[in-house]
């Protein structure tokens, strides 16, 4: 019962993502914006691995 409850949680949890990240996508066809939006989300993710790094090692 556990796993059917888990399995319908993730469910639920992954559907809206999945919709709005379709939503995106077609938001963000032109090639100039996709690549600035992908430019800004590898930026922010390589600041929270420095910015973790950081805090594991104080």
């Amino acid at each position: 019962m556990l796993a059917v409850t888990l399995v319908a949680m993730a469910t639920l949890n992954a559907t809206p993502y999945a919709v709005f990240a379709g939503s995106a996508r077609k938001l963000v066809s032109s090639p100039s914006v996709l690549r600035r939006f992908n430019l800004n989300g590898g930026s922010l993710l390589s600041v929270a691995g420095v910015w973790a790094l950081a805090k594991h090692r104080a």
